[in-house]
């Protein structure tokens, strides 16, 4: 087969790029928020010291 015919580019532009990382970051936020909320109170507790370890990463300079 034909292997140039797989060669597809795609060029997205910025706010393309922004918006869909910022989608995919809202709906995995969501799925974790989700989680917590099903998980019985004393795993929360637990999850929530935990949580108090875990550095913020600005999505930004």
């Amino acid at each position: 087969y034909d292997k140039s015919y797989y060669n597809i580019t795609v060029n997205f532009d910025e706010e393309t790029v922004i918006n869909m990382i910022s989608s995919s970051l809202k709906s995995a936020y969501f799925n974790v928020m989700l989680h917590e909320i099903c998980l019985r109170p004393e795993q929360q507790k637990e999850n929530k010291e935990n949580n108090n370890n875990i550095a913020n990463v600005p999505l930004s300079d």
